[in-house]
């Protein structure tokens, strides 16, 4: 995607300032350390289900497109994206926890009294050290993961920047690392630090082995009317031993061929990589043309599916797409689904042998996100219809849902799977803004099963919330 906002006003957005935190809303202390028990010895699942009792194969565990969220078979964890000020003048984000079995939120804190305003408590992330809004948190083997990284502004455009030698500047990164901590949010622990000056992508990866990480260095560069342009460079695919706690080098993603690159899923072995080819390698300038320009050069252009067998670093082409046809595409298993607006078309393609069937056809197919091996497709014109159309992969059928979020009738928002039940965001409590636009003040979880949601019956479950959600 091309152009970013001015990253800092989106940091500034993400990240709201709110008063001191007034402490938990418990009916006691002990139905606390009930579930803070129970989360201290279930059995993870999902994407914390333990992937050496699974398969070798790899698994996204942590992006920004997918639901590739932290939860396991017993509850749903997330970072607040507001922050809160402590007792000491810092500022930082909350851990919480939602428990699937009693449908309350906790703060992930198993201390007597807390008020969860101090640096010391276990659900505190201090901002310095947690940059808010960017730092990850997933789940893998028995352990939750907390990936502390800077902002990711590849890409980005921002105005008034003058170098006056006319080269290529560094821009800062923060060190990222990696944290490690139980499953009720103790023995929380720096188990690796990048090398300074590295960027590292959102999309974590894990297989039996370990986790990996996409790393690479960024610059800044000046186009012609002075704006600067962010770009990458050294792309490194990265390997975290979950045993030796030491990382090493795969490969490197940078391929000589003016193809950017990003990790869309991936097979047993191999990452499924998507990248957009003009037929030349894009300069600063381009990045700076008008929208008009870059939209033409973009329908001249191919998006580019390829495979990289991680054994062999071999790099294969498994299909492309002329981008004056619309299109929208995920990976499920070994296939890419890709839908066409033109045609109403839902292709299937086998990532292993190539070969291509048609799953479906109808209007409404634009692939949104994925449930197991559900395609959950809306339109393409974000009109009136805000309700999802669910395709089964493995028989074609589709089942439109009227179930829409209860107070703005926006979509649904899918967050966690737990067994036949799904996390959804189905309602808000908001201020509207008197322009059309609304500050939402609490987001409402609830869990409903997945066959009432393909149904659309609005049969929820919902979460006691003492948070506002994210």
């Amino acid at each position: 995607m091309r152009k970013i906002a001015d990253m800092v006003l989106i940091f500034t957005l993400c990240c709201s300032f709110c008063a001191c935190s007034t402490g938990t809303n418990y009916n006691s202390e002990t139905e606390k350390d009930n579930v803070l028990h129970k989360v201290k010895n279930a059995e993870p699942g999902n994407s914390g289900k333990s992937v050496n009792q699974q398969t070798a194969g790899l698994k996204i565990l942590n992006d920004t497109e997918t639901l590739a969220s932290c939860y396991t078979d017993t509850g749903y964890y997330y970072l607040t994206e507001d922050v809160e000020e402590l007792e000491n003048g810092e500022y930082g984000a909350h851990l919480m926890y939602m428990d699937f079995a009693t449908k309350q939120e906790i703060y992930l804190c198993s201390n007597t009294g807390c008020k969860h305003n101090t640096p010391d408590c276990p659900a505190v992330f201090v901002m310095d050290e947690f940059p808010i809004c960017t730092s990850g948190i997933f789940s893998y083997g028995n352990k939750i993961y907390v990936l502390s990284k800077g902002m990711d502004n590849e890409g980005a455009v921002t105005q008034d920047f003058y170098d006056p030698d006319g080269q290529l500047a560094e821009t800062e990164a923060s060190q990222a690392a990696l944290y490690e901590m139980d499953t009720d949010g103790t023995n929380r622990h720096k188990v690796y630090s990048f090398d300074v000056g590295l960027t590292v992508e959102d999309t974590v990866l894990g297989n039996s082995e370990g986790l990996y990480f996409v790393t690479k260095k960024l610059s800044e560069s000046t186009a012609e009317d002075s704006r600067s342009v962010t770009t990458s460079s050294g792309k490194t695919l990265l390997f975290w031993d979950a045993d030796t706690k030491r990382a090493k080098e795969i490969c490197k993603l940078d391929f000589d061929d003016g193809i950017t690159r990003k990790i869309m899923g991936c097979l047993d072995n191999a990452l499924v990589l998507s990248g957009v080819d003009y037929g030349k390698e894009l300069t600063t300038d381009d990045y700076t043309m008008s929208d008009d320009d870059w939209n033409d050069m973009y329908k001249n252009s191919t998006e580019v599916i390829s495979t990289l067998d991680l054994s062999n670093q071999k790099l294969s082409e498994k299909y492309s797409i002329d981008n004056q046809t619309l299109h929208s595409m995920v990976v499920v298993d070994n296939t890419l689904y890709v839908s066409y607006k033109d045609t109403g078309e839902v292709k299937a393609v086998n990532l292993e042998n190539g070969e291509e069937k048609l799953l479906c056809s109808f209007t409404q197919n634009y692939i949104m996100n994925k449930l197991g091996d559900i395609l959950c497709c809306q339109t393409w014109d974000a009109s009136d219809d805000h309700t999802f159309y669910f395709v089964n992969t493995k028989t074609g059928e589709i089942q439109n849902s009227p179930l829409v979020n209860k107070a703005l009738g926006w979509n649904l928002e899918f967050k966690a799977e737990s067994g036949s039940k799904i996390l959804v965001i189905y309602d808000y409590e908001y201020t509207p803004l008197g322009d059309d636009s609304y500050d939402i003040t609490q987001y409402r979880y609830a869990l409903i099963e997945k066959s009432d949601l393909y149904a659309g019956n609005g049969i929820y479950e919902p979460i006691k919330m003492i948070g506002k959600g994210c």
